[in-house]
């Protein structure tokens, strides 16, 4: 169901990107319309399938020997001609407050529009400070399926902190060289999963 959402909303913004128009959704977004630039197919997939290599918005760290890369759901652009990073999600759950804080995978989705940005940053582009969250909410009050679905959209802005970004991938790579795995955290829910595993295989 997401990648059905996805892939028709994308079609829908496509049809206003080529009218240079903005979706109706914008509406809330302060004068923004979809971005129309050469590159944009290719920043929005992460795979680069023809050519079987990484694809996406990518930053090539020569000095440290590593490749940063990301499939973006899409780019806006601004008055001021500065790129606005969007992230499209499916949801279905009884309400949306209008911070998006009640949804369980927010945090997740801001990461993703923060290292966005930081990835077109790192390729010279001028990015806007405040990105969007789009979800599109499945009614679930409905009498009936009737095979199918209606659905509610939420644009939620977003203040971009995009200083973690770096340092969490060296961190990674830290991580990954060395010898021995690290401890387990407290908190880390993978981490108890595995130890739950352990225990049970054993």
């Amino acid at each position: 169901m997401p990648k059905a959402v996805d892939t028709l909303v994308k079609k829908e913004v496509d049809e206003c990107r080529q009218n240079a128009k903005p979706h109706p959704v914008m509406e809330g977004a302060h004068a923004v319309k979809p971005l129309l630039h050469k590159k944009l197919k290719g920043w929005q997939s992460a795979w680069n399938k023809k050519e079987r290599k990484a694809g996406g918005v990518q930053f090539n760290d020569v000095w440290g020997n590593w490749l940063a890369y990301g499939g973006v759901d899409d780019i806006w652009i601004n008055e001021k001609k500065e790129l606005v990073v969007v992230e499209y999600k499916t949801i279905a759950q009884e309400s949306v407050d209008s911070s998006g804080s009640n949804i369980r995978y927010v945090q997740t989705a801001k990461r993703q529009v923060e290292f966005y940005a930081w990835l077109l940053k790192k390729n010279n582009y001028a990015v806007s400070s405040t990105g969007y969250l789009l979800f599109y909410n499945a009614l679930t009050n409905k009498d009936r399926f009737d095979c199918k679905l209606e659905f509610e959209p939420h644009l939620i802005a977003h203040e971009i902190d995009d200083s973690w970004v770096e340092q969490s991938i060296k961190n990674a790579l830290e991580c990954l060289e060395k010898k021995s795995a690290p401890l387990a955290e407290a908190d880390c829910r993978v981490c108890k999963y595995v130890n739950i595993l352990k225990t049970t295989l054993n």
